[in-house]
């Protein structure tokens, strides 16, 4: 999986060890086709995507930056190019909100999701830039609506400091 992020996809190849510069991507999420290009905040659009990850069992989780969610596919090789996501944590309602996710300071809203990383027993750890905190969910999906999560984030002061116990715009991180 490839992101995309100017041109608002995710790009699937079917064989990661065997692309080159001459591959040709197979799937395509966050647009209709390989053409488009348009942002959009349907559960099958995507707004300056950040980060891919690909859990056990095939999920597919992507940031969705610019719409402060990530959208999530069970069985992504398996569907149309353009489906809708089957998932989209930290929606402003549901899964499967349809409008534009509202940044937020929450357990359950993000603001500007830029990196992913599984925690290595079916966990996702997430940075949440704007809010200046990395999550971590557990079981991802119904924590991100009902706010259970621990973390590291700044103890909420106020002040932007370079402390040791502070994160600020937190990009990306390595995780296990």
């Amino acid at each position: 999986w490839v992101v995309d992020m100017s041109n608002n996809r995710v790009l699937g190849f079917p064989n990661a060890a065997a692309v080159n510069h001459n591959a040709t991507a197979t799937k395509v999420f966050g647009q209709s086709d390989f053409t488009a290009t348009a942002a959009g905040s349907t559960t099958a659009k995507l707004s300056h995507p950040g980060s891919v990850l690909t859990m056990p069992g095939g999920r597919l989780y992507v940031t969705d930056s610019y719409n402060n969610r990530v959208l999530v596919w069970h069985k992504p090789m398996g569907v149309a190019n353009g489906a809708a996501a089957d998932e989209v944590l930290a929606a402003k309602d549901s899964w499967t909100d349809n409008a534009t996710t509202h940044a937020g300071l929450s357990r359950c809203r993000l603001d500007e999701p830029s990196a992913l990383a599984a925690d290595g027993q079916g966990g996702l750890w997430i940075t949440d830039v704007y809010n200046d905190r990395l999550l971590h969910f557990p079981q991802p999906g119904l924590e991100l609506l009902q706010g259970g999560v621990d973390g590291f984030h700044p103890a909420g002061d106020g002040f932007l400091r370079a402390l040791p116990d502070r994160l600020q715009a937190p990009r990306d991180f390595l995780g296990n």
